[in-house]
């Protein structure tokens, strides 16, 4: 991570610059843990990138607002929305920013295969509520492309689905003996003795 926020500075002072089939990749990791001002350079690169791997929630929030309906840039904000869609720290935030602006929003999908893209980055999300909420809010805006609205809808559950599945069995094997560290192992042995001693 270090070495990614060397290579992005250096970049960005025009110094050395990304090899452009790496930039994404290394936009990606400078993001996890870049501040607020290295998040408000890698912006200026015009890579979504940056937004799919950020955990800066303001970041996130102003980048997607600064974008929507802007036609500018060399990457589409429909990207930028994709991009954020798979953030599990960005998800809720970019599905509010569609349909909570849609009347600025739309412009941005009027090619042809972009409302498409707006769909399929939906199926990134993961639980019963966003399903709903997809299901409700896309189904009058997708009479032309029927199947790829059901197709992200069956993505969704499968999604919920395999996480309600894991949740139960996950929970138990924590509780369980053989979940534990051996830290927490001697710790636990050493309480026991102590206990004994008494």
């Amino acid at each position: 991570l270090a070495a990614a926020h060397a290579m992005v500075d250096a970049h960005l002072a025009g110094k050395e610059r990304l090899d452009p089939a790496l930039e994404p990749v290394i936009v990606r990791l400078a993001a996890l843990t870049a501040d607020a001002d290295l998040l408000a350079r890698l912006r200026s690169l015009d890579t979504p990138e940056v937004l799919a791997t950020s955990g800066d929630a303001a970041f996130i929030t102003r980048a997607l607002g600064d974008g929507v309906g802007s036609t500018g840039g060399r990457t589409p904000w429909p990207a930028w929305l994709a991009a954020a869609l798979e953030n599990p720290a960005a998800q809720a935030k970019a599905w509010k920013v569609v349909t909570s602006r849609w009347d600025q929003v739309r412009p941005a999908f009027a090619e042809p295969n972009a409302l498409s893209s707006l769909v399929t980055a939906a199926g990134r999300l993961c639980d019963g509520e966003s399903r709903d909420s997809v299901s409700r809010f896309l189904a009058d805006k997708t009479a032309a492309i029927p199947r790829t609205l059901q197709i992200t809808l069956d993505r969704i559950d499968a999604c919920r689905d395999t996480l309600l599945r894991l949740d139960a069995p996950l929970a138990e094997w924590l509780k369980s003996p053989s979940s534990r560290t051996p830290q927490d192992n001697r710790t636990r042995s050493t309480a026991t003795d102590a206990q004994r001693r008494r």
